[in-house]
């Protein structure tokens, strides 16, 4: 099996991962606060990542913490409200909202990395706000549920723009458990407190399993993903990743009976052509550096 093939089996696995993930933490809906998922999925997160960390013998004590600090803090509010999209709305929009990470790094990146505006970025940035006004819904209207946490998902998306901003700056000194076992860190400190105080009246054994399989795939999926990044260039990679919104507009249609408007439909097909083009963009002028 060459490389490229191997990454590209790799990136599928986490993509499905994470859409287990989604899957898992949506049948969590009326049990746990979203909080409380969160707080279950960042521990054993946090555990799976220093095992692998003691097996390769890699210290996760950190060097820039102020810029690891910025990353799990960006990064644990943006899972807070992503987590609370999932088990609130549609998998597919909570995902789909979620997907627009990439075009706002890209803008945030301007600013903080120096990196350089062209017009793909701006083309991105209309493509995925406008996929996200018809995700949310075209007659916009704050004061109903389903808009508000919309506007939570749209949230979760810049913060993580933000937390893959600081991961890149982190990059240049921190090796990736270290990353990890930071962001989970602050996920944890964020929700135990709420998540503790909450009912544990459900917890059933039935419950227990799938807050286990959320921390379970979600770490997993972030470890493939950061694997399937060693055989795959970085457009390649963010392109294959977007399969994740396939696999989870397919599990709510099939599990939870849930059926996309056109529009919504629309905005999907928008938000995953925003992030190849801004992908691509970010590989050309990466080999434009190297060369």
């Amino acid at each position: 099996m060459s490389d490229k093939l191997k990454g590209v089996f790799i990136m599928l696995s986490a993509s499905l991962f994470f859409s287990l993930m989604g899957l898992f933490a949506k049948n969590l809906k009326g049990s746990c606060s979203a909080y409380q998922v969160v707080f279950f999925r960042s521990l054993i997160t946090f555990f799976v990542v220093l095992i692998t960390a003691r097996i390769r013998k890699v210290s996760v004590w950190g060097n820039n913490k102020k810029i690891l600090l910025m990353r799990g803090t960006f990064g644990g509010i943006a899972l807070i409200f992503f987590f609370t999209t999932i088990l609130h709305l549609k998998l597919a929009n909570a995902f789909i909202l979620n997907k627009t990470s990439p075009a706002f790094a890209a803008v945030f990146s301007i600013w903080f990395l120096k990196e350089r505006f062209n017009w793909k970025k701006l083309v991105s940035l209309i493509m995925t706000l406008t996929g996200v006004y018809l995700v949310i819904n075209p007659v916009y209207n704050f004061s109903t549920g389903d808009n508000f946490y919309s506007f939570l998902g749209l949230l979760s998306g810049i913060l993580s723009a933000a937390a893959y901003v600081c991961v890149k700056k982190a990059r240049d000194t921190e090796n990736t458990e270290t990353i990890v076992v930071y962001f989970a860190s602050m996920a944890t400190i964020f929700t135990v407190i709420p998540a503790l105080s909450g009912s544990f009246e459900l917890f059933s054994l039935k419950i227990c399993i799938y807050l286990f399989l959320v921390g379970f795939f979600s770490s997993f999926a972030q470890l493939l993903m950061t694997l399937g990044y060693a055989y795959l260039s970085v457009s390649e990679a963010t392109i294959i990743s977007s399969v994740t919104i396939i696999n989870t507009v397919l599990i709510g249609f099939f599990i939870f009976d849930e059926r996309l408007s056109t529009y919504a439909i629309i905005g999907a097909i928008l938000v995953i052509m925003a992030i190849a083009i801004i992908s691509l963009s970010r590989e050309k002028a990466q080999r434009k550096i190297k060369y």
